[in-house]
Parts: structure tokens; sequence; C-alpha cells
């Protein structure tokens, strides 16, 4: 085969592995099944990306290697107990969601702004759709899509489906800001948004979503102070309005939001609540450098640890511990970094987005969420190189004619404006 040939041919594959992993961010609605029809699609992009040639960069490398660490930290942990058949379930679901995160980073070391634009205006569609399905359901107290008089569609419960819906708001911003999604349209999947992250009644993901949307704005509006605390204050006002007309109208909605209108519920108090929990196993991360091994602790506790950073180093141990520390701050250096040499908003875009998701994992069991993962992956793979390209990040057919001239176009890009990104820096 030609080298002409090959390029065209990896180009092809590169379209249609992008456009198999977004039907990936739409599947991911539904998590009910095990394994769920997302986990088989994200399955068929892996396989696919090994068809696309593109540069292998050291960030991606990087993530691998850290990635690996974590996977080798929980298995070594729960060889002890390998005999259980749910512990290998587990450990092999655990490998299959840090994968995803695998998946992403090679697939964002590769993007550019047109394919970072088409990815969040997917995940947009993607949250919408659940959020919908989420508030509808909340609204008809149906029994199968809420759980506790909660919305949580077709998710595993509504603190999943309240973090999965964050940068969601946060992408619907940035495609506001940046003018590639229509004001009206926009407007509406932020209300959409955020009513469904209310109709969640989690505690954390509603403070969390208000801390990394107005962060966000702040940051957009840092140059123009006044303008952003009048912008604050008319949302909070908004907001509270449609509080009260929430309160006032819908006794569902009222009974449920005094019911969570409270720093601690009963579960969270006691030597075994939740944070009774948190207190406990410090000894046992201290003497068990080792970890537990995934699903040991139910044997102590009568729920899991709702930490991921205790959950880390008391399962997994110092190893394990110690590599989600890096995997979490390490991603938010290098997207500080990403956003220093690009000077796009992008990078804050996901940075905001583990910060919102990662808070929520701070009081919850959060290791299988694929969405956690999915945008670990993508801040660990964002490449400025990448992205500072003015043409697409696909491979390119390349005649005799035509290798020294940039060729246009971007993988699944609709309704963008088809501008590229010129970095501010002069060696890119």
């Amino acid at each position: 085969m030609s080298t002409a040939a090959t390029w065209n041919a990896s180009a092809t594959f590169f379209h249609i592995r992008n456009m198999v992993f977004f039907l990936g961010v739409i599947a991911m609605n539904y998590t009910w099944s095990r394994p769920s029809p997302v986990d088989l699609i994200f399955l068929v992009a892996i396989a696919m990306s090994i068809l696309v040639v593109q540069p292998v960069r050291a960030n991606f490398l990087l993530a691998l290697a850290v990635l690996s660490v974590w996977i080798i930290a929980f298995t070594f942990a729960s060889l002890p107990f390998a005999d259980d058949p749910e512990v290998r379930f587990e450990i092999l679901a655990k490998t299959f969601v840090a994968s995803i995160a695998v998946l992403s980073a090679y697939l964002a070391s590769g993007w550019n702004d047109q394919d970072f634009t088409a990815f969040f205006k997917v995940y947009v569609i993607s949250t919408t759709i659940g959020a919908l399905i989420g508030v509808a359901a909340f609204a008809i107290s149906h029994p199968e899509l809420t759980w506790d008089g909660r919305a949580r569609s077709f998710t595993d419960d509504p603190n999943m489906f309240s973090s999965f819906v964050i940068p969601g708001v946060l992408a619907t911003i940035y495609l506001l800001k940046e003018r590639r999604i229509a004001k009206p349209v926009g407007y509406l999947c932020l209300l959409i948004l955020l009513a469904a992250v209310a109709c969640a009644f989690s505690r954390i993901a509603a403070v969390a979503t208000f801390s990394v949307a107005v962060g966000y704005l702040g940051f957009i509006n840092r140059r123009r102070l006044p303008a952003f605390i009048i912008k604050v204050v008319v949302l909070c006002t908004a907001g509270l309005l449609a509080l009260a007309l929430a309160l006032a109208f819908s006794e569902d909605f009222s009974s449920k939001f005094f019911e969570r209108f409270t720093v601690a519920k009963s579960y969270d108090l006691g030597r075994f609540g939740r944070y009774g929990r948190f207190l406990l196993v410090i000894p046992m991360i201290l003497e068990n450098p080792r970890g537990a091994g995934v699903l040991q602790l139910e044997l102590v506790f009568p729920e899991p640890i709702h930490n991921i950073f205790l959950s880390a180093f008391v399962n997994y141990g110092w190893l394990g511990g110690f590599s989600w520390l890096f995997l979490f701050f390490g991603s938010l250096v290098a997207l500080l970094r990403s956003h220093i040499r690009t000077g796009s908003d992008v990078p804050i875009v996901l940075m905001l987005s583990v910060i919102g998701i990662v808070m929520c994992a701070s009081l919850h069991e959060a290791e299988h969420w694929r969405h956690l993962w999915l945008f670990l992956g993508m801040a660990w793979g964002f490449s400025a190189s990448s992205f500072g390209a003015c043409t697409s990040s696909a491979p390119q057919a390349m005649t005799p004619a035509s290798r020294s001239v940039a060729q246009p176009g971007s993988a699944f890009v609709w309704g963008t404006r088809g501008r590229g990104f010129e970095s501010r820096r002069s060696d890119h």
C-alpha cells in the first residue's frame, strides 16, 4: 500500500473512531446493565485507535504509566482474595474504567480546537438528554428513574447522575462564550442541566456545580470584575426565584428540598456513619501499606468509604493512594500549563470539570464513574502542540504535490464556525 493510501485509510479511521467515541459519550446515559452498551462502544473505539496513525506524545505515555501503576496497585492488593469471583469481576471492572482514561487521553493528544468543540457539543447533547429524562422522572415520580424521590435517569444513582451533568454545564457556558452554539439553544440546555442537578438533590453536586460554574464565569470576566459581580447577582437572583417557585408549586420538591437541606444526615453521623468511617480508616491506612483489597471493607463497615482519596489508600494501599494523588493533581498542573501555552479556555473547562467531579467523589463511591475517568484522560492527553494547529488533527492524504500544503478539515465538526486556533506563543 502506498504512503498516500495509508494516510487516507488512517484519516478515515480517525473520523470513524471519533464518531464511535462520541456515540459512547451519548450512551453514558445508560449504566443499569453490566456490562452496559457504553462499555462495548468504548471497546470498539479502543480497537479502532490501533488503526489511527497519530503521534504518541510524552503526556499520553506518562498518563499510561500512572494508570498502569493504579491498576497494578488495586490488583496486587486484591490478589489474596482472587479466588472470589466477585473480586475478580471488580478488578476487571476497575481495569476497564481506567482504560476509558487511556482511550480519552490518546484521543485528546491528537485533537485540535475544532475536535474539542465537537466533543463539548456531543457532551452537552448527552447530558441534556439525561437531564430531560431525570427532570421528567422526578416530575411524575417514576419509581425506576428516581431513587429515594431523587432524579437519576438511567444511571446508577442520583450522585452519579448529577456529577455527570456538571461538565455539561461548563461545556455549555464555553460554547456560549465562544459563540459556537445558538444563544436560545445554549440557555435552554443550561436551564435543563441546572434543573437536573436540583432534582437530583445531591448536596455536594449542587455545591460543586455552583463553585465551578461561578469559577469559570469569574475566569471569563477576570478583567471585567464589576460586570462579573452584576452577572453573579443576576444569576443568584434568578436561581432563588426559580427555587421559590419550585418550593411553592411542587410539594414533592419542597419536601425533598427541606429533607436534604442539611450538612449531615443520620447516615453521615455516628461511629460507622460516613464521616465516622473517614476517621476509622486512617489507622488502617498507616498499618497496612499493601491495602485491604477490593470489596474487603464491606466485611468491616456497613457501607464503602465514600471518599475517593481515602478509598484509594485504604483499599489499594500506598501505591494506589499516591498514584491517585498524582493522577488528580498532575492533571490540574498539566492543564494549567496547557492553558498558559495555548491561551485557550478548553484546558480551563477540562480542569474545572475534573475538579467538579472529584468534589462529588470526595463524598461518594465514585471509582466506577465513567465520566470521571473520561475527563481525567482528557486532562492528561490534552496536547498544546496538536491543539494549536490550525489544520485538522486527523491524518490527511499526502500526495507528492501536496506534501507541503496544510490540509483543512476536522473530525465530526458540525455547527462550528471552522475557526482554527492560533497559539499565542511563537514556538507553536
